[in-house]
């Protein structure tokens, strides 16, 4: 008989993708900006301002190897980076308009942080489950 796939095990992978597809576009953005605007303030502020813009880039780069390896601590990670954002940023402010800010900075670090959260907790369940069937009675 030919193998049934698990619904389960496909929405997880499903989910997984679109959070990894949220978090590298996202990614991808900002470190183009940051690397992009550290070499505009070169001229005028030196090396130290080009170091300073690479900052931001290496911890995107660590998140993502976090992620890779560990989906649940790389999802809580995720969450705890865009907590961080949004006050360090001034996210909230009612005096500003940080609709856009919030867009573009916060949401998508939420959205694949939950995501890999949700994909972690169910690969732990399903390698829990997994070897409880393995396991002989």
């Amino acid at each position: 008989m030919a193998p049934q796939a698990n619904p389960g095990r496909q929405r997880s992978a499903f989910a997984r993708f679109i959070a990894w597809v949220i978090i590298l576009v996202w990614a991808a953005f900002w470190i183009f900006f940051n690397i992009a605007s550290g070499f505009g303030e070169i001229a005028e502020l030196g090396l130290t301002a080009f170091a300073m813009h690479l900052i931001m880039p290496l911890i995107i780069l660590v998140l993502l190897w976090v992620c890779w390896r560990w989906e649940l601590i790389g999802g809580i990670l995720m969450l705890a980076a865009a907590i961080f954002a949004f006050y360090f940023f001034n996210v909230g402010d009612p005096r500003r308009d940080t609709l856009m800010l919030m867009v573009v900075l916060v949401l998508p670090v939420v959205a694949s942080g939950i995501l890999f959260i949700l994909c972690g907790t169910a690969s732990a369940i399903g390698q829990a489950t997994d070897s409880d069937s393995a396991s002989p009675n």
